[in-house]
């Protein structure tokens, strides 16, 4: 997460003048929109060093490339873990939306029990 951050903060989506609150929904809002798993992010700005884009989807589900272009920082993540990552994102988002306070305890607060949530992985 904290290599996506950079990813946003280099590409101008997030700068040292918003306040944490806006840094938070911009990162949850590019997580929800952006498709790692058919265009991926390469942060590298020179395409001669980093391997055909195809390349990368064609070794891996979800592709997020370093500056370098030669190191996957999503390998080990499959597709089905990273698009419940974006569900998750868009369900934080339509809660952040609402003009109910109480949702700053479910998203925040509460602890989810892992085996609650992720029982049916887990058997």
């Amino acid at each position: 997460m904290k290599m996506f951050i950079c990813y946003l903060d280099a590409k101008e989506t997030i700068d040292s003048s918003m306040s944490t609150s806006q840094v938070f929904r911009k990162v949850i809002y590019s997580l929800s929109t952006m498709d790692w798993t058919s265009e991926g992010i390469f942060c590298g700005d020179d395409a001669g060093k980093c391997q055909l884009k195809s390349d990368w989807h064609e070794q891996f589900e979800v592709v997020f490339v370093d500056k370098s272009g030669t190191m996957n920082y999503a390998a080990d993540m499959n597709k089905a873990t990273y698009l419940r990552a974006q569900w998750e994102a868009r369900l934080t988002l339509d809660m952040m939306n609402e003009d109910e306070n109480h949702h700053f305890n479910s998203l925040f607060v509460i602890k989810v029990d892992f085996f609650a949530n992720f029982d049916h992985i887990v058997l």
